[in-house]
């Protein structure tokens, strides 16, 4: 199965994240709370993408978000607004998506209509990909029949720059590949995922 037909489902069933990267090599599991423990438990399924009925003539449409992350939160895309859920720690600063600002101190609720629409209305959600991200710590998505949920969680102290891409009615081949490479406008380069695996303990040397 190709890490880019993947799609994840996530449970919460604890007071802070989990979050599954789209490109997978490993599952992360991130507690922000200082100095907290506690069981987790999460419910995750696999499935195949089967797409683009309604989207194969249709452009490709690029989502930008952007902000300074200082704990765990969660961003709910839909047609008809953006909703911010902050988690923990402190409130992000320096949102933007898709070029517009938006001050979460203000408002949670981010409407897409008028001076702040930030998507066309004929996007198709199942075809969500994350064409490209940045960030020192957590930064994945859910797709859903009607919405995306972006998470981001930052663990180091203090806060730090994130960034996702998201591409949709990106054109497929049979094989459910991107049928060509689209990159939105100053989308910062992909970089390797950084959930895999922690390095093997050395073995203690023998005389």
């Amino acid at each position: 199965m190709d890490a880019a037909d993947t799609e994840f489902d996530v449970t919460h069933k604890r007071r802070n994240l989990i979050a599954l990267p789209h490109v997978m090599t490993s599952s992360r599991i991130t507690n922000s709370l200082n100095g907290a423990s506690a069981a987790w438990g999460f419910g995750l399924w696999i499935g195949l993408s089967c797409l683009l009925a309604n989207s194969a003539n249709a452009e490709p449409v690029h989502l930008i978000v952007s902000a300074n992350i200082d704990g765990s939160d969660r961003l709910i895309i839909t047609r008809d607004e953006a909703r911010w859920e902050h988690l923990s720690w402190n409130i992000p600063t320096k949102v933007k998506v898709n070029g517009i600002k938006w001050s979460l101190h203000q408002s949670f609720v981010l409407k897409n209509a008028g001076e702040t629409k930030f998507l066309p209305q004929e996007v198709d959600f199942s075809t969500a990909r994350v064409a490209a991200r940045s960030g020192r710590d957590v930064v994945a998505m859910e797709t859903q029949p009607d919405r995306i949920i972006i998470y981001f969680a930052d663990c180091p102290l203090y806060d730090a720059p994130y960034s996702i891409d998201v591409v949709f009615n990106e054109e497929r081949s049979p094989d459910g590949q991107p049928a060509t490479v689209s990159k939105g406008p100053d989308t910062p380069a992909p970089i390797p995922p950084h959930f895999s695996p922690p390095p093997a303990a050395s073995q203690p040397a023998t005389d």
